[in-house]
């Protein structure tokens, strides 16, 4: 505390002289430490107050993103079974209609060869011989056919294949150096 100041300071507001070893010195230094003692009891008490509120506050941030995700793994696990219940309706129905284009076209492949084979028999000598020989050929057609049909390679494919050999020669891939 600069006396020097305060007391040229109190002589220009009040027209009163103090000396440097006045009482008033005394008294103002006993309010100052007065206050500090006030400050700083102030100062820590609301630093424990404002960590137990970031504490709290913490903590009630940590319940909050706990019930965020449990409740969004909970609506992420709903979504998955009603995808997976989708999907097997889906595959069951889709299944079904393959077995029954399947069971549509041997029927008609079945019909098909019955007809050749009976026609062979009664227009050509060793008839016997040549229905074996279009059974076979039958066989292996419903064979590939099956193959086609199951590996889902549509005529739409093979022309596509064939499209690209006919425009650019066959494909060859060499490898980059």
């Amino acid at each position: 505390m600069d006396k020097t100041r305060l007391i040229f300071s109190v002589h220009k507001k009040t027209g009163i002289t103090l000396s440097p070893d006045d009482p008033a010195f005394a008294q103002a230094e006993l309010i100052r430490s007065v206050l500090e003692s006030v400050f700083e009891q102030a100062d820590r008490t609301l630093t424990e107050r404002a960590e137990a509120v970031t504490e709290k506050m913490v903590e009630a941030g940590q319940q909050v993103a706990a019930q965020v995700a449990a409740q969004g793994c909970q609506r992420v696990t709903e979504m998955l079974r009603e995808s997976r219940g989708a999907m097997a309706r889906e595959t069951e129905q889709a299944q079904q209609r393959i077995n029954q284009q399947f069971e549509n076209a041997s029927r008609v492949l079945a019909h098909n060869l019955e007809a050749a084979v009976r026609a062979a028999q009664s227009t050509k000598p060793n008839a016997y011989v040549h229905a074996h020989m279009l059974a076979v050929g039958a066989a292996i057609a419903i064979v590939f056919f099956a193959l086609g049909f199951f590996m889902d390679w549509s005529p739409s494919d093979r022309e596509a294949a064939s499209a690209q050999t006919h425009r650019s020669g066959p494909v060859i891939s060499r490898p980059r150096s």
